[in-house]
Formats: C-alpha cells, structure tokens, sequence
C-alpha cells in the first residue's frame, strides 16, 4: 500500500528504472531457458496485484508479478501478437496481447517501456530478436 501511495504522491514509479533485486534475479533466471539472453526488461505496476518484471530475452518474454499476485509466465515470441504504449499519469503504460488474453502494467519507466517495445517490434519484423541488442546481465 505504501507504494501505491508513493506513486501517486510523487506522480512517477520510484522502481520503475531500479535494479533487479536478488529475488527478481534468481526468478528470471528460473524461467528462462539456459540459452536464453536477456535483451530487455521493463519494471512496472499491475492493477490488484502490485510490482511487476516483464522480461524480454531472443527467444521469450517472461511476465513476472512480484507483488501480492506473484505469478510467472513465459511466453514463445510467437504467442505476442501485440504490445502497445501510452504516456500515462505516472510513468508509461504497457499492454501486451498474447491469443485472447492481453496482459497490462502501468507506471512504467519511458526509456525501459520503449527498449521493451522496440524489442517486440524487431522480433515481430525480423521473427527473431535483434542481434544489436546488447545482453542485459542477469546479476
């Protein structure tokens, strides 16, 4: 609850453009496979179920909810068929549709919600994630 009110005070995420946490860590690398490389991720908030990871690597993008709602899923490149951005109140919004179900986080940091974007849109033009991405270190 406090970081409900923190956004809202402040107007921004103060954990949108943090660090991964040792927890957050050992759970992407849980969730990927071992030749997976990250190449993005973005930070954000989910609606009654708090703090949230969505991590993109060549190969899949893994939702983490990190809050009350803690949950993991990985999804193949190819069961995204859409994420679209918009400049909310407290930072960016994400909503990512994957078959009938579309996923959504908001108070995202813009930078981070924009490498994640523009990851999809290579993966989706190219059908594989873009070689110039650089790997994230997963510490």
């Amino acid at each position: 609850m406090f970081k409900q009110i923190e956004i809202l005070l402040e107007g921004w995420n103060p954990d949108a453009d943090a660090p991964l946490t040792g927890d957050e860590a050992a759970r992407v690398r849980a969730a990927l496979r071992a030749d997976d490389q990250v190449r993005a991720f973005v930070r954000g908030r989910v609606l009654r179920a708090g703090a949230a990871l969505w991590v993109g690597t060549d190969k899949h993008v893994v939702l983490l909810h990190t809050g009350r709602g803690r949950s993991d899923l990985a999804l193949a490149w190819s069961q995204v068929q859409d994420l679209s951005l918009e400049t909310g109140r407290y930072g960016m919004a994400l909503a990512l549709q994957a078959g009938a179900v579309r996923h959504s986080m908001f108070a995202a940091d813009p930078d981070m919600a924009r490498a994640f974007a523009a990851l999809l849109a290579a993966r989706q033009h190219h059908g594989t994630a873009p070689a110039a991405a650089e790997p994230v270190a997963v510490a």
